[in-house]
């Protein structure tokens, strides 16, 4: 009996090693919706002509290296500013993901139409802390407020394991007792 307990923790340990092992490469997963309103100009005069701004984008990146503006795997749904495809950046370095609708608003703030937000912390905490945009002129309007909308937490697939795991320890041991008392 006292081997079998030992076996069952051996056997826990070693699941439980290669369960939680790192994988080489950090996949992000971003999943947001937002809505920015209260804009104010930064730049021009006149009151904004979109308030307020939403949508949703969701998103798969690696986050080992930078990744240059590109729409690869970017699904953007209710945007309600037509500024135009919507591109997305990662800088490594900062650790920052940048969402624009025109490949100029990466390098600095030119003037055009644009829609751009920044989140920073992907991996760890996705959500807009800034959002701006232009419709051309002399224009530049932020946010004052942002708001987001959390998708909910969805188990990893490292920890749906270990439930499993758990469960069937947990069974097998009320199978053992339940053996035990018929046998006494």
């Amino acid at each position: 009996m006292n081997r079998l307990a030992l076996k069952s923790a051996a056997a826990l340990a070693a699941a439980v090693l290669g369960v939680t092992t790192p994988a080489a490469a950090a996949i992000v997963d971003v999943d947001v919706t937002f809505a920015a309103s209260d804009f104010y100009a930064v730049r021009g005069v006149g009151a904004p002509p979109v308030d307020p701004v939403s949508g949703r984008v969701q998103l798969s990146f690696d986050d080992a290296a930078d990744i240059a503006p590109t729409s690869n795997g970017l699904v953007a749904t209710g945007l309600d500013f037509a500024g135009g495809p919507l591109l997305y950046a990662y800088d490594k370095a900062n650790d920052a993901l940048r969402f624009a609708t025109s490949t100029d608003v990466f390098d600095n703030l030119l003037d055009g139409d644009f829609l751009s937000f920044f989140i920073f912390a992907p991996s760890t905490q996705p959500a807009p802390s800034n959002v701006a945009y232009s419709l051309g002129g002399y224009s530049i309007f932020v946010a004052r407020q942002v708001t987001v909308t959390d998708p909910g937490a969805v188990p990893e697939p490292g920890a749906w394991a270990l439930m499993i795991l758990g469960f069937g320890a947990l069974g097998a041991q009320l199978r053992r007792r339940r053996r035990n008392l018929a046998a006494a």
